[in-house]
């Protein structure tokens, strides 16, 4: 089941951040946010944004599809496009 309830990707991308400890003031830009230029955004963070993709949506993103991701946006992409190959 691909997601695609705006609602749905907000709500796991604050309780992501909750859990990673960062903190954003504008969630409505949260989608679009360049995750990778967060002053408190790591490695290990990206290694657990993995982990929670994988057990919320069943999708296990690989090193290069984290790296060539620049906004949660493109990670939204990557799982629904992961599901739909999967699908087929």
């Amino acid at each position: 089941m691909l997601i695609t309830d705006t609602s749905e990707k907000i709500n796991f991308l604050k309780t992501l951040l909750i859990e990673l400890e960062i903190s954003i003031e504008n969630e409505s830009e949260l989608l679009n946010l360049n995750f990778k230029k967060l002053e408190s955004w790591s490695s290990m963070k990206s290694l657990l944004m993995v982990v929670e993709i994988e057990d919320k949506f069943g999708v296990l993103l690989t090193g290069e599809e984290v790296k060539n991701a620049q906004t949660f946006a493109d990670i939204f992409e990557t799982v629904n496009r992961s599901k739909n190959e999967s699908s087929n």
